[in-house]
């Protein structure tokens, strides 16, 4: 499959696509989780609902629009992205970048912005909507009639582990062993300081009567004292209106 392909709305879902697996080995730790469990063909449907979205975001000109929209159609999958209009200024710069890449090196750029993107996002929220039973069903009908390509199937099963092959690294390398400063004598037993003793019981117990006099705590109130003190002008202060953020109004929708 050529994803470069101008003009064609299921080339555009592959170079998302792309992103997102050129994505996973850079990715930080965080961002990681997102590919844990993540299959080809949900990683596809979750380019197709980006692209679908980016086409009826105003952001191309109307040829490229109806493109998306002929091809696709006015699927269920318009309803659920609709919901990303909650991100735009976050998933505009990524998708656009996806949409104009034109080789290897410009979708490595895009997925500098993809990943800025999930960050402010959240992996946690992408991986709700994905598992939402109403998102599942959508994607099973999509799946049927625009399957994952095998060629970016066989890419996305390809990629090594991040975490595995950095452990692997960090076990087989030894930390050099820290060197002394230049100019700076080795210090000798005999310049080293004797501790100083500790305070002997009969010291300790010379303060004066009146010294122990101040430091003793004073008699807490009574229940009758604490009640006659308390102030009732105040009123007590009620708990704030809880406000949804985005990520779990987006969540909420799905």
């Amino acid at each position: 499959m050529d994803v470069f392909q101008r003009g064609s709305a299921v080339a555009f879902v592959g170079r998302i696509y792309l992103t997102v697996l050129r994505s996973r080995s850079t990715a930080q730790t965080v961002s990681l989780a997102l590919w844990q469990g993540l299959t080809p063909d949900e990683a596809w449907f979750l380019s197709a609902v980006l692209a679908i979205w980016f086409g009826s975001s105003g952001e191309l000109q109307k040829p490229d629009a109806d493109s998306i929209v002929n091809t696709f159609g006015q699927s269920e999958i318009a309803g659920i992205a609709s919901v990303l209009s909650l991100y735009r200024d976050r998933l505009v710069p990524f998708l656009r970048a996806a949409w104009s890449a034109t080789d290897e090196s410009e979708i490595q750029q895009s997925a500098v912005f993809f990943l800025a993107a999930l960050a402010q996002i959240g992996v946690p929220t992408v991986q709700q909507a994905l598992a939402s039973p109403r998102v599942a069903a959508i994607r099973e009908n999509f799946l049927a009639s625009f399957p994952c390509p095998p060629e970016l199937s066989a890419q996305f099963l390809g990629i090594p582990n991040k975490t595995t092959r950095s452990s692997g690294a960090s076990t087989s390398s030894v930390a050099p062993a820290p060197k002394a400063a230049v100019g700076m004598p080795l210090a000798r037993p005999s310049d080293a300081k004797a501790p100083e003793p500790a305070p002997r019981k009969q010291e300790i117990g010379k303060a004066s009567r009146s010294e122990r006099f101040d430091r003793a705590e004073a008699k807490p109130k009574t229940r009758s004292e604490r009640f006659d003190s308390a102030d009732f002008r105040t009123p007590p202060s009620l708990p704030p209106v809880p406000r949804l953020s985005a990520e779990e109004t987006m969540v909420a929708h799905l």
